[in-house]
């Protein structure tokens, strides 16, 4: 244990040794250099992502629970940045001008969520003489989504499209069906009647 203590530790100095070398070379040539700081940030709620893949030209790094990312010793100039993360629209910058004036300079990104077009579907069960009939699994294109409540009716969000609704049993046979159209924001009745 303590051999690969040793070691981890070794490998650090000699990165930063490494890192220490290259900044000291540029400078002593006169090129600037910048640390670079992206953080990503939900733009809704502007929390931290944690876990986003940011890359400026060919470098790639992943953010940590900050949402933010270290890039260091960049020489100064204009770099092609970008920022994703699952469940988020990427994002792609061409040109990002990265200031010699900063010793440490910081970008934000904000990434937009990935908005899925759905609706509402809201029903009933009933038997043929028009009572609700309660607990009985809801169905929407043969996966079980939800069930009826003690007075026989359900409601569901599901994508938009077009779907076949089925109250079934607990066995998975369809008692009723119907199909319906879901449209993005809407709210589609259902009615689902069964002889007993």
């Amino acid at each position: 244990m303590k051999r690969s203590l040793g070691t981890a530790a070794a490998l650090g100095v000699a990165a930063l040794l490494i890192l220490g070398t290259i900044t000291g070379c540029f400078q002593m040539f006169g090129i600037d250099v910048v640390d670079l700081t992206v953080c990503v940030l939900d733009a809704d709620t502007d929390e931290p992502i944690p876990g986003a893949i940011v890359t400026v030209d060919s470098l790639s790094a992943t953010t940590g629970g900050s949402g933010c990312c270290t890039f260091s010793a960049l020489v100064s100039g204009v770099y092609a940045i970008t920022a994703a993360a699952e469940g988020y629209l990427p994002y792609a910058s061409a040109a990002t001008d990265v200031d010699p004036d900063e010793a440490v300079e910081e970008i934000t990104i904000k990434l937009e969520k990935v908005k899925i077009a759905s609706g509402e579907i809201v029903g009933v069960v009933t038997c043929s003489l028009g009572l609700g009939q309660p607990f009985i699994p809801i169905y929407v294109d043969g996966v079980q989504v939800t069930q009826t409540d003690a007075t026989g009716y359900f409601s569901c969000t599901v994508s938009a499209g077009d779907h076949t609704v089925t109250a079934g049993t607990a066995t998975g046979t369809g008692i009723a069906s119907q199909s319906v159209t879901v449209v993005d924001g809407g709210m589609h009745p259902v009615i689902l009647i069964f002889d007993i």
